[in-house]
């Protein structure tokens, strides 16, 4: 469903494709790479998320090869307001277990930071998460497979400064299907707070006002999923948000909700043309009761964008990453939403890289953000960080 304000531009930015090939007014924005380094015995890693709280306090989670293990477990660089480094305390992995990896952080205070993903078994992941008190204090959780599923994951987390509450979501393994997971977080456990059942479904995003009000997005099979959370319970009976046009399929992989009545999502549109696969980003609006459709945004290559992680500082300054292609090269890219025109990024390669990926970005106070992905370096990757200032 697309409003009808905006049904005409959209209709015509899908028809002829190549208008969307003309950038926004080029941005001001000044954008600067920093190729972290690895921890010792670790050759190859990457982040995921990134959550700041201020310019002295971010967390960037992921995941690390250990050459001396043999094993690929979870990690953490985190932001001093003057270099990037590995916490001591950062769990690898649960006692025995393997393959950990941590998707979402949230920073709701300058003292916590929660973040979550799963961990390996000879049965597929768990839930799992960690929490970081301070500069030294860390604490894990076997979030588990609730009842009735086989395996279950979490992507994404957002705490409010309430009581350290967090709701975290991702999705769990039902009888080979994959459903919506969500659980709480409230300093006594990780009770499952079930969403709507839906099909071949994944939560992949997460934003929350306050207790009582959080947007989930992510995708149902071919389509992008939107559940809302009153405080009791989780509800899919809102309007969802659409598949633009032609486009045979969607996703929506991030969401930043600036109140109950302003949310932004964004993700990546796909279709097939002469057995080569497009892919666009987008993102929505969603104003409380019904979804919008943005217009016109840039990807900057060929024919390839993806659009992952979101920060939004009001209804008039939105920050989107991921990926495009120039040729064969992986290439981060970015946009900026400046409340009714999106401007495309020039983000270069870190020195000397063969290419890159953004997953996400945080924006704090009103003059930084972070962004945070993997750079390639002779085949292997190497943890990336991104600092914009507008």
């Amino acid at each position: 469903m697309i409003p009808s304000r905006a049904a005409r531009s959209v209709v015509l930015a899908l028809l002829l494709p190549a208008l969307l090939l003309l950038p926004s007014a080029a941005s001001a924005a000044t954008w600067s790479a920093s190729s972290l380094t690895n921890p010792p015995n670790v050759n190859s890693s990457a982040l995921f998320g990134v959550s700041c709280f201020s310019a002295t306090v971010c967390n960037a989670p992921g995941q690390a090869f250990n050459t001396s293990t043999g094993t690929w477990g979870a990690t953490v660089q985190r932001w001093n307001g003057s270099g990037w480094s590995v916490p001591s305390g950062v769990v690898p992995n649960p006692a025995g277990r393997k393959n950990g990896i941590l998707f979402g952080a949230h920073c709701a205070v300058e003292t916590m930071c929660m973040m979550v993903g799963s961990y390996g078994t000879s049965g597929g992941q768990v839930a799992w998460a960690q929490r970081q008190v301070g500069s030294s204090e860390w604490t894990e959780w076997n979030v588990g497979v609730p009842a009735g599923a086989t395996r279950s994951e979490l992507n994404d987390i957002w705490c409010t400064t309430e009581s350290n509450w967090c709701m975290s979501v991702g999705w769990k393994m039902v009888s080979g299907d994959s459903k919506p997971y969500a659980v709480r977080f409230d300093t006594v456990g990780w009770p499952e707070t079930f969403p709507v059942s839906k099909s071949n479904a994944t939560l992949k995003g997460v934003s929350c006002v306050s207790k009582t009000y959080c947007l989930a997005v992510g995708s149902t099979g071919a389509s992008p999923l939107a559940q809302l959370w009153n405080g009791t319970s989780w509800s899919a009976a809102i309007p969802q948000p659409p598949v633009p046009g032609s486009w045979g399929s969607a996703v929506l992989n991030g969401v930043h909700c600036v109140s109950t009545t302003w949310c932004m999502a964004s993700g990546s549109l796909t279709r097939n043309e002469g057995g080569t696969n497009y892919w666009r980003p987008f993102a929505d609006i969603w104003n409380g009761t019904s979804w919008t459709t943005t217009t016109g945004v840039p990807w900057g290559f060929n024919n390839e964008g993806l659009a992952y992680g979101i920060s939004c500082r009001s209804t008039t300054e939105c920050w989107i990453v991921g990926e495009g292609r120039s040729g064969s090269i992986l290439r981060p890219w970015g946009v900026r939403w400046t409340g009714s025109t999106w401007e495309i990024q020039s983000i270069a390669l870190a020195p000397g890289a063969e290419g890159a990926q953004l997953r996400d970005i945080s924006c704090f106070a009103s003059s930084s953000c972070k962004a945070a992905g993997w750079s390639l370096f002779g085949g292997t990757k190497q943890p990336l960080a991104e600092t914009v200032t507008p």
